[in-house]
Formats: structure tokens, C-alpha cells, sequence
């Protein structure tokens, strides 16, 4: 059985509130994981991915909701690949992989 982890990010009310609902009709109640897992390997396949994530300027006061999803091997060990490049192309950047998963369900979110 591979393995899977809890992956904690924090994200708005507005955008939290989107979340539920899109991956409800997408996938029913217990889809959420599999959402987010589906929007993060979209936005890390796109090569100006850093770009997006930096445009993610939320203010810390503001993502006051912490968020949880199951994430696979596959998901985690791709999403600590890419948190290390973002750090390396934008050293001031904060809080690296809530600005990737935020930037990833809001890019899935404006896509439906």
C-alpha cells in the first residue's frame, strides 16, 4: 500500500468556502484530497509555475483558515521538489508550500 501524508496549507475564507463546493460537485464530500492532489500536478506541470505562485500576495493576517488533504508519494515528493525551486528562484518568498497549493486551487478555480 504506498503511503500518504497529511498536508496542511492555509487559505481565505472566500477561497475555502470555493474549494468545498467545487470539489463537492466534482467529486462528492470525500473528493477533497484527490481535488487539490489533481490541481497541484496541473500547476507544477506548467514551466512559469514560480511566476504564479509569487503573484500569490495574500497577507499571512488573511489566511487565517488552515486546510488539510491526503497527498500521495508522488504528490509530496513533487511538491517538496518544487518548494525547493521556489525558494531558490524567489529566496523571500514565505510560506513556500501553502503560496503553491493556494496558487494551485485558485488556478484550478478559475479554470471551471
Amino acid at each position: 500500500m504506498a503511503k500518504k501524508y497529511t498536508v496542511t496549507f492555509r487559505i481565505q475564507e472566500d477561497y475555502r468556502k470555493a474549494l468545498r463546493i467545487a470539489y463537492e460537485q466534482t467529486y462528492g464530500k470525500r473528493g477533497k484530497s484527490r481535488w487539490i492532489c489533481e490541481a497541484i500536478e496541473n500547476l507544477l506541470k506548467k514551466e512559469d509555475f514560480i511566476e504564479l505562485v509569487q503573484l500569490d500576495i495574500t497577507p499571512a493576517n488573511l489566511c487565517q483558515y488552515p486546510e488539510q488533504f491526503t497527498a500521495t508519494q508522488t504528490i509530496r515528493n513533487l511538491l517538496d521538489k518544487k518548494i525547493i525551486e521556489c525558494r531558490r528562484e524567489c529566496p523571500q518568498l514565505e510560506g513556500v508550500q501553502s503560496a503553491i497549493i493556494r496558487t494551485a486551487v485558485i488556478q484550478r478555480l478559475l479554470r471551471q
